[in-house]
């Protein structure tokens, strides 16, 4: 014998869900959007109904991502999943939550772009000071603070771009070293 849930329960539980400020989506065993909040079509910048009764995986940018390679073993394993990763079409960290069940899973999302970034300028000021810190010479410390920044913030820097920025920053601190060197008395 099965309970029935009353009508108002499930008009509650849809409230909550329109209400919060994360995006929630609820997906079929065929990985069909059932359900979709309001947060998680800004995200997106389309419409819920946009996403209703389309596969996840119609999304190009889900297709061999991590989403897709979290979200596989986690329904078919049944085991609920978390984790972060970035999502290039919307420019946005996002951490999941993955609750699997008989009837296909639901996924709890969070924008953590803001905390990302804030992580990202923390290491890379840690990372200059460091390198201010140890620092001999100008020439080889703008190279390795541009080298440093370019890490933390995962973008490229390439050993030409060093080479150059040492061959332009050589006479520049010379003719301020011939400027400031007569102003000082030893």
């Amino acid at each position: 014998m099965t309970a029935e849930v009353p009508a108002t329960i499930i008009q509650d539980v849809e409230q909550v869900l329109a209400r919060i400020s994360n995006a929630f989506v609820k997906l079929d065993r065929e990985w069909r959007y059932t359900y979709v909040n309001h947060k998680l079509a800004e995200l997106a910048g389309m419409n819920q109904e946009d996403f209703l009764g389309k596969s996840i995986w119609e999304f190009p940018k889900a297709v061999n991502s991590r989403l897709y390679t979290e979200l596989h073993p986690a329904v078919a394993e049944q085991v609920t999943v978390n984790f972060e990763y970035f999502y290039p079409k919307w420019h946005r960290w996002l951490k999941n939550r993955v609750y699997p069940s008989e009837t296909g899973g639901s996924i709890l999302i969070t924008d953590i772009t803001e905390h990302k970034r804030s992580q990202q300028l923390l290491t890379a000021q840690y990372a200059i000071a460091q390198i201010i810190s140890e620092a001999t010479t100008l020439v080889n410390t703008v190279p390795a603070i541009l080298q440093s920044l370019c890490g933390c913030l995962g973008w490229h820097y390439c050993k030409k771009a060093r080479k150059n920025i040492a061959r332009f920053l050589k006479p520049q601190v010379s003719r301020l070293a011939m400027k400031t060197l007569p102003l000082l008395k030893i």
